[in-house]
């Protein structure tokens, strides 16, 4: 959301609430989406006596979650992932909403070693907990204002800047924030603080200090960071993509093709916008794989359709950054990646099935290859979409 909206120029309050009104959509939503993605793994009649258990599980994840997003934009995820994992730890460790047997089913399938797996001794968990407890502390200390980091991270003082001719003119802050003035002379600029977006804090420099933490072996380390590269190449390259299409599509003012796209949706949509919202950003992410990129190549047009038809316009940015996040259920090559990994398992199923009526007991297998499992998809994601529809109408559609 920071990033992929931060190019509507929102003010801060109306960037909290967009995060609220998000969350609490997402919320809504996580009462169903869980359990229909457990029908897709297991029969209702393993799933009906953990229900209490689920329900727990899911109310100690968006409960922190909504609540967090009262307050900050960037923390609800974390705070949300955090709790929901101590819930469920705890509760299946005391056996809370759980039967109390458990019948092996014979079905398990040893899974084969990870390319950065590694063979050094047993660690405690403190210590192989502690990558992740300094990914949170570094995130809560630079985000917190109150700190003082924050703003020293995205100071713009004493910038040093050099003409790059027609391209326009580059610049660079003591504190690593980057830009570009004048962009082709267009008047258009560009800026990134490097240590303020989660790059190099905390991510590199956490990953870095936990190589000696976790004992890992010199070729573990290589893999890993080879493995990274390789799926960091298509998302970077998508993300340029995406930045240089947005900042060509909001050129022009109130006659940018980001404006006319929205306006000319808005009239054929109507008043039936909030319920095409949530899929024009599904839209993004099916393509691209990434909430960020939907975001930042459709929240022009929301914003556009939604000051044509006046709307809330954070109601509609929501329902853009939630059917983004919701997008990534049917994106193509999400899909692909799951049916390879579960094919090399082993898992590779003899032919494409039926979808199962509510009454089966044995759930559709989801390694059929790419058309079954995005039969399955779609229709949860609809059902994400019309709940995200029915809450926005709740929070408030009209200005």
């Amino acid at each position: 959301m920071w990033f992929g909206l931060g190019e509507l120029g929102l003010t801060s309050e109306q960037m909290h609430a967009v995060g609220f009104k998000a969350a609490a959509i997402n919320a809504a939503a996580a009462t169903v989406i869980p359990l229909l993605a457990l029908r897709v793994m297991a029969p209702w009649s393993e799933i009906r006596p953990r229900l209490s258990f689920l329900l727990l599980v899911i109310a100690a994840t968006v409960g922190p979650y909504v609540a967090a997003a009262q307050w900050s934009v960037e923390f609800p995820s974390i705070i949300g992932g955090v709790t929901g994992l101590l819930a469920s730890v705890l509760a299946a460790r005391h056996r809370i909403g759980l039967p109390r047997a458990v019948v092996a089913s014979g079905n398990e399938t040893e899974l084969p070693a990870s390319p950065c797996s590694t063979t050094a001794p047993r660690i405690s968990l403190f210590r192989a907990a502690s990558p992740l407890l300094a990914v949170v502390g570094i995130l809560a200390t630079t985000r917190i204002a109150d700190l003082g980091i924050k703003g020293l991270l995205t100071s713009e003082a004493d910038a040093a800047g050099a003409a790059l001719g027609p391209i326009g003119e580059a610049w660079i802050s003591p504190a690593l924030v980057v830009g570009l003035k004048n962009i082709l002379g267009t008047g258009t600029s560009w800026k990134m603080p490097l240590l303020y977006v989660p790059f190099i804090l905390p991510f590199v420099v956490v990953s870095l200090t936990a190589i000696p933490i976790l004992r890992m072996t010199r070729a573990a380390v290589a893999a890993a960071w080879k493995e990274t590269f390789k799926q960091l190449t298509r998302p970077a390259i998508a993300l340029v993509g995406a930045l240089v299409l947005v900042k060509m599509m909001m050129l022009g003012g109130a006659i940018s093709p980001a404006m006319l796209m929205g306006h000319a949706m808005a009239d054929a949509a109507g008043s039936a916008w909030p319920l095409f919202a949530p899929l024009l950003g599904a839209l993004g992410s099916f393509f691209s794989g990434s909430n960020t990129v939907s975001n930042l190549t459709f929240a022009p047009v929301q914003a556009a359709a939604a000051g044509s038809l006046s709307l809330n316009l954070t109601t509609i940015l929501a329902l853009q950054t939630v059917g983004g996040a919701m997008g990534n259920m049917v994106c193509i090559h999400n899909i692909v990646a799951v049916a390879a990994v579960l094919g090399g398992l082993g898992l590779k199923d003899r032919g494409p099935r039926p979808m199962p009526s509510a009454a089966d007991e044995r759930p559709p297998m989801a390694t059929d290859g790419v058309a079954p499992i995005l039969r399955l998809t779609i229709g949860p994601m609809l059902v994400y979409a019309a709940i995200a529809s029915a809450a926005a109408g709740i929070l408030g559609i009209v200005e």
